[in-house]
């Protein structure tokens, strides 16, 4: 069936089923508040007793109940740490009957308590969870203020089962479940954020200010009318809209930064809101300014094995230590602006979210390649710019029973380095005879000759890079709420969406003017460069290299890695300007067309989904979500066609464009059941299907042929489809909070990974010429085998109002997770024998054996550990908090000595 009429036969089937006969049509609304504050209560369970009727309130504290047969009934209203109400009310048919409900904080006998900030922020997050209709996380909006987190993702890291990838010593990119960033989706208010990356789906959340949220949301089981390509699960963001009265608040932060001895760290956010037209208009603005040293020092070692043995404790020995030391100044400028009106029984408002993120970086680099004897001493400087921009028109509107909400959305990012400056200075012989290659790294600076001498500038070059994403999306939901019984009603939900995006990506990388082979430059060049240098007409021979010492610049790196490492000399990075713009800027260098080409590519994807799905209650004991989506998506995408065989010149590169096209659909059912037997205890299942769409670079018909290996993408590559399992069991009581325990089961068909080079041995099924045959390869591949991936999440959020004295201010947050994953990773071992030739001299036979081995997912941390202990006083508060990781694997191999981890993380 064609997709448009998929589409249409879901919305069918979903304006056909409102004909259920409603046995009643009364309803029943209002807002719940707290007493004392005024202040709304988002999350709050309110039902009718008796019935199957009920809602939980919005982030207004609003609330409607619809399909109420005429009777006289009890209202119930409940919300984590406040006093239950329950009111009488009576109704008749086509009735709507106005309650609001002021609810009391659960004091001790005789006693007031006032609800503390921290305590407030975490009663929201309890009752949000436990009101919605799938397994969700919370970070409320008053704790979001309370911590002076670094960024967003910082925020959602203090949430379980979540773990981070960290830049410059901040938080950039979120793992859920053990999962990769890109196997997680990143929304503003229901919208997906377009990706910052050159080649994947990630989004770069450290250009999200905490401060412009109302509240951050994990969803880690979908329902059917969520995007399905979440395998990890959806971090979803809600902007900040208006309150009643005029409000401003300045924030600003101050910071020390130990490596560089810096006080420059400043983070500076005002905003103002108001409401007006009887409180029918909503305007609110914020902006957030900031400045970081993110500097910082790293270290880094290639291993190779002389001899494998499968199985066993092997040999292992040193072939390349890297060190770099990274001066990182980031500045930050964001804002946003919110304009919504309330309409009668509806609102329609306008978000903008906007964030602009300048990095300037210089890197400084000592390099040892211990196989070659060589030292490169080189680095780079230059600036980086990431913008990300999110635009959302919403409506929504209700009609007694019926509710519809539509978004029209813009997103767009922007990750470009307008200009940047490389250098490569080479120190040859640069180790000592007795080097011994099964030191340790910290070691190996006792080896080296340090021979200013013999340092030569060897190359500068520059580069220029941008990486563009746009993409526009219409989305609309449509409620009906419904009464089969007394005890059984729900409601049906369906609704549709279409995006398209379009992504561009372009490098260029440009060389000083050659003349010969191997670090070769122009005659002019030298001559150039030369004056530059000793500030006229040189006596020096315009052949000669160029010696590192006239380079030398102020810059020292000092107690590198806390004194456990030695660092080399550096150059002046400013020189290096000066050689670049004559050698390489300002048009006069030649552009590396082969590096400059061969990974820039273009394209666009258009993605078409459609659902369909009904939440039954069973009184307040069984509710029961069964749903269906379907999504199908278009892309193509340009990239080139290359022979590289005559080698990589800077000025020549046979290649010609190429173009592909596919598309791929899925029927994705998702099932949720909660039951309630107590109203202190629920059981949460859901079975689900999520997706993960191959990497942009992977879909891009990239082919080069060299004179051994044949560089390709896998164009058939298919998204992996991952069948997940959840149970949590929660206990929830105003002395107990909130605590849950949870379990999570991914089996994950068709994983995609890049294989191990491989050879190959027929061009034909490849698309290949003939001549391919034995050369080389590495491209994207799905896993033959499935991937098992599980874990367990405990979470306890409590505070002890109810202890005597100063200990009632306690409020405690802490989580733990496990994860566990198992993947099987490609080997391809050679073999060489030595076997007689036909005249009966001996030579060499060289096979391949492929074969396999398990290991755990990239990026999955095994334990998560989370605690934050707070205390509010007389209007003091102090939160002491702590995040564990342990080890992160990064890299894999088929030797465990040879596998890549990081250290633990605290």
């Amino acid at each position: 069936m064609s997709t448009p009429k998929t589409l249409l036969l879901i919305l069918a089937i979903g304006l056909l089923l409102p004909q259920i006969c409603f046995a009643a049509n009364a309803s029943i609304s209002g807002m719940v508040v707290d007493s004392q504050t005024e202040k709304p209560l988002p999350g709050a369970n309110v039902f009718v007793e008796g019935t199957g009727l009920g809602a939980a309130t919005d982030s207004d504290g609003k609330y409607e109940i619809h399909g109420i047969p005429p009777g006289s009934f009890h209202l119930i209203v409940n919300y984590i740490g406040f006093k239950k109400v329950r009111i009488s009310f009576t109704v008749t048919i086509n009735q709507k009957l106005q309650k609001d409900v002021r609810l009391d904080f659960i004091p001790l006998e005789g006693e007031s308590i006032v609800v503390t900030a921290q305590a407030e922020g975490q009663f929201e997050a309890i009752n949000k969870q436990l009101a919605a209709r799938s397994i969700v996380n919370v970070v409320s909006s008053a704790r979001i203020q309370e911590i002076p987190d670094a960024n967003a993702a910082e925020s959602v890291a203090r949430l379980p089962g979540v773990s981070l990838s960290r830049s410059g010593g901040e938080g950039t990119h979120v793992i859920i479940r053990g999962l990769s960033p890109k196997f997680n989706t990143i929304q503003i208010n229901d919208v997906k954020m377009a990706s910052t990356e050159s080649g994947d789906r990630g989004v770069n959340l450290s250009m999200i200010s905490p401060y412009m949220l109302e509240g951050i949301e994990v969803m880690k089981a979908l329902t059917a009318d969520q995007d399905a390509d979440a395998m990890g699960g959806t971090v979803g963001f809600r902007i900040k809209r208006a309150k009643p009265g005029f409000k401003q608040d300045v924030i600003f932060q101050g910071g020390h930064n130990q490596l560089r001895n810096s006080y420059q760290d400043y983070k500076l956010v005002g905003g103002i809101s108001n409401r007006f037209f009887s409180n029918r208009l909503g305007v609110l603005a914020q902006i957030d300014i900031e400045r970081r040293n993110r500097s910082s020092q790293s270290i880094g070692a290639g291993y190779s094995t002389p001899a494998i043995t499968a199985g066993e404790v092997n040999k292992i020995e040193i072939t390349s230590f890297n060190q770099d030391d990274i001066i990182r100044s980031k500045q930050r400028y964001g804002g946003t602006v919110v304009i919504d009106y309330d309409l009668p029984h509806g609102n329609i408002g306008l978000t903008n979210f906007f964030s602009h993120a300048l990095t300037n970086g210089t890197q400084y680099s000592d390099n040892y390649d211990l196989y070659h004897r060589i030292r490169h001493l080189g680095g780079s400087d230059g600036d980086n710019k990431l913008t990300s921009l999110t635009s959302v028109l919403e409506h929504e509107q209700s009609w007694g029973p019926f509710k519809i909400n539509t978004n029209l959305s813009y997103t767009f990012s922007e990750n470009h380095s307008p200009e940047n400056v490389l250098w490569d200075a080479e120190e040859v012989q640069a180790f000592t005879a007795d080097l011994d290659l099964s030191a340790q790294p910290s070691e190996l600076y006792s080896y080296t000759m340090n021979n200013i001498d013999n340092m030569f500038l060897r190359a500068v070059n520059s580069s220029v890079y941008y990486n563009k994403e746009y993409a526009a999306a219409l989305k609309s939901d449509f409620q009906l709420q419904f009464t089969l019984a007394k005890k059984v009603s729900g409601t049906l939900l369906f609704g549709g969406k279409y995006r398209f995006q379009d992504r561009n990506y372009d490098y260029s990388f440009f060389t000083a003017p050659q003349d010969g082979f191997r670090y070769p430059h122009s005659a002019a060049y030298k001559r150039d460069v030369w004056r530059l240098l000793m500030g006229g007409p040189s006596e020096y021979d315009t052949h000669t290299a160029f010696p590192f010492q006239f380079f030398l610049g102020d810059y020292t790196v000092d107690n590198f890695m806390q004194g456990n490492y030695q660092f080399g000399i550096t150059a002046d990075k400013n020189l290096m300007w000066e050689v670049a713009r004559i050698s390489t800027l300002n048009g006069n260098g030649e552009e590396h067309v082969y590096v400059s080409t061969i990974d820039d590519y273009s394209g666009s994807e258009r993605y078409a989904a459609g659902y369909i799905m009904a939440d039954f209650k069973y009184g307040s004991l069984i509710q029961f979500i069964p749903g269906v989506r379907y999504e199908k998506v278009w892309t193509e995408y340009n990239g080139v066609s290359g022979d590289s065989r005559g080698g990589w010149g800077s000025t020549v590169y046979p290649h010609e464009p190429a173009n592909s096209k596919r598309n791929n659909e899925f029927w994705l059912p998702q099932i949720h059941l909660r039951a309630k037997p107590f109203q202190w205890f629920d059981v949460r299942l859901a079975y689900t299907h999520s997706l993960n769409r191959p990497d942009y670079r992977w879909l891009v018909p990239t082919q080069d042929i060299s004179t051994k290996s044949v560089r390709m993408n896998n164009l058939n590559i298919k998204p992996a489809l991952s069948q997940n399992y959840d149970v949590y069991a929660s206990v929830y009581e105003n002395h107990i909070g909130l605590f849950t325990v949870g379990g999570f089961y991914k089996k994950i068909q068709d994983f995609m990974y890049q294989n191990s080079t491989t050879v190959i041995t027929d061009p034909a099924a490849l698309n290949l010429p003939a001549f391919t045959q034995g050369f080389f390869t590495s491209f994207p591949v799905n896993n033959q085998e499935m991937v098992d991936l599980w874990g367990i999440e405990l979470d306890w959020q409590t505070n002890f109002w109810y202890l005597p004295g100063v200990l009632r201010g306690l409020v405690l947050n802490t989580n733990y997770t496990h994860i566990f994953s198992e993947s099987t990773y490609p080997r391809t071992e050679t073999k060489t024998e030595w076997i007689e030739d036909e005249w009966g001299f001996p030579a060499q036979k060289v096979s391949y054996v492929y074969s396999t081995y398990r290991d755990r997912l990239i990026d999955q941390p095994d334990d998560i550990v989370n605690v934050a202990l707070g205390y509010d006083v007389a209007g003091f508060s102090v939160r002491l908090s702590l995040l564990y990781k342990n080890d992160i694997f990064k890299q894999t191999a088929f030797l465990p000595e040879m596998r890549v981890t990081t250290d633990d993380y605290w």
